[in-house]
């Protein structure tokens, strides 16, 4: 399944247990679940497109994972309160074998910068890529220094 398909998916799981027709009106926090702005991180500064080779990491403390390293193109992510994140989770001579798909929570921010300081530490950091036409539409080069993902993530 793409990684939009499988967010998109992610995002409507409540609309599609709470068992109601699709005529149904969509009120509370299955709305809130259904209009959350969604970004989605794949790409990393240093190898483009080639996923396989990705270097950002999540690693399992044994309560959480601790996500590290940069990405960047990743459109709406100052405005969005859930990223779509890939990460390495496996050893890199494991190729793209050794990548998972994370849904990482975060805060909105307006702007063109943002950081994000969890309680126990954990640093999430944004800054908008400055980019030709697109003026509402702002692409952000992301920073994660141990930031925590719970364990349902």
């Amino acid at each position: 399944m793409p990684i939009a398909e499988t967010i998109s998916t992610l995002t409507m799981t409540p609309t599609t247990k709470s068992g109601r027709s699709a005529s149904s009106p969509i009120t509370g926090s299955v709305r809130s679940a259904i209009t959350t702005l969604v970004a989605i991180s794949v790409t990393e500064p240093d190898f483009g497109s080639d996923v396989g080779s990705i270097v950002c990491s999540a690693r399992w403390d044994g309560a959480a994972w601790r996500l590290s390293g940069t990405k960047t193109w990743c459109t709406f992510a100052g405005r969005a309160e859930l990223i779509g994140l890939l990460a390495r989770t496996g050893d890199a001579s494991q190729g793209y074998k050794g990548l998972s798909l994370f849904v990482v929570e975060k805060p909105a921010f307006a702007g063109h910068d943002f950081e994000h300081v969890q309680p126990g530490g954990g640093k999430m950091t944004g800054r908008a890529i400055a980019t030709l036409g697109y003026r509402g539409m702002h692409s952000y080069a992301l920073s994660f220094a141990e930031y925590v993902l719970p364990a349902d993530t």
